[in-house]
């Protein structure tokens, strides 16, 4: 964890999980908004954001029209 996670962790729990919730809220789209352009940089740099805050990002799952 990051040192910004572990101020807020010692703050209150409750305030620590709404943080994290919502940032990987956010990540977890800019991800899915990156993986849809053809520049692999900004997947990368989602990627390195995430991980910097320990967040872990899921590979959307795409479905092919029939």
């Amino acid at each position: 964890m990051t040192w910004l996670l572990k101020l807020l962790e010692k703050m209150t729990p409750e305030i620590a999980e709404a943080f994290h919730t919502g940032l990987t809220k956010l990540l977890q789209a800019l991800y899915e908004k990156a993986l849809e352009t053809e520049n692999g940089w900004d997947d990368w740099g989602v990627k390195l954001i995430a991980n910097t805050f320990s967040v872990e990002l899921e590979k959307p799952v795409t479905t092919e029209p029939e």
